[in-house]
């Protein structure tokens, strides 16, 4: 008995969904065959934003929103709360499928006939996106802002990753060159400094030997050969080390940076209007 129920429950959502399914499919059909047959170009834009609110109503596939989108001739649209609805739409749905030109394009439009929202959902929209397009105009952007919120400080960080410069690399390498393994001890790699130190004083020890002997070919050969391999080396694998060091630095940064904007979407989603 228990079976047949929960068989009865699992086929009567999945018929609820069908039907859902046609449904949604019936009316956008209705919309089309309207939009397809009329002249009117007014009319067409009104019934293309109607399709797209059934997009977003249903939650139904976004790439075909912004398809309709597109299609929509904003400049036809009477409705000024329409209108501005439609613009910061096509902009948010633009940014999430990255194609941020267009996403400015739209919030731009919306900004010029919605002049009065200076809200923080719409600062950060146009920071996102600048992200994305251009560090310099995003840094114009947030320095003739002056909210209050943690807007300024969670989306500079961007730019601090963007900004970010290599400070001190040649000073650890000359370290190295004057005493070899220095430049490595300072990084935090003592290993690597001891084994660069002990190799270099050992290939100077053979070195100095070898004249010593009288093996004035035998000393330059190795010496130029040893010198490359381990001296010149040990500079090189400093400056490895610190663009390693720099990287995993740069990187906690951006993920900093990256749970910061979370937070700031959840206490300012940017949803569809």
């Amino acid at each position: 008995m228990l079976k047949n129920i929960i068989i009865s429950i699992i086929l009567l959502l999945c018929i609820n969904k069908v039907f859902s399914q046609q449904n949604l499919d019936s009316v956008l059909l209705a919309l089309e065959k309207q939009i397809y047959y009329t002249s009117n170009d007014t009319l067409k834009a009104e019934l293309l934003l109607k399709k797209t609110y059934v997009y977003i109503d249903t939650h139904a596939n976004d790439s075909l929103l912004l398809n309709e989108m597109d299609r929509v001739n904003w400049r036809l649209i009477s409705d000024s709360g329409k209108l501005v609805n439609h613009l910061w739409n096509a902009s948010v749905l633009s940014f999430l499928y990255k194609k941020h030109y267009q996403a400015l394009n739209y919030l731009s439009q919306y900004k010029d006939i919605n002049q009065a929202d200076t809200s923080v959902n719409s600062q950060l929209l146009e920071a996102l996106i600048l992200m994305n397009i251009d560090s310099t105009k995003l840094i114009t952007f947030l320095s003739n802002k002056k909210h209050s919120d943690s807007l300024l400080q969670d989306v500079r960080c961007y730019i601090s990753i963007i900004d970010y410069h290599k400070k001190g690399k040649a000073l650890y390498q000359t370290s190295s060159a004057i005493i070899p393994g220095s430049g490595m001890l300072a990084l935090g790699k003592p290993k690597q400094a001891i084994t660069s130190l002990l190799l270099n004083a050992g290939t100077a020890y053979a070195v100095y030997a070898l004249f010593q002997n009288n093996l004035y070919f035998n000393a330059v050969t190795w010496g130029l050969m040893l010198t490359q391999k381990f001296y010149l080396g040990g500079i090189r694998l400093t400056g490895k080390l610190f663009d390693e060091k720099e990287a995993k630095n740069k990187g906690k940064l951006s993920n900093q940076c990256e749970n910061n904007i979370k937070l700031l979407l959840l206490k300012y989603p940017i949803n569809y209007k």
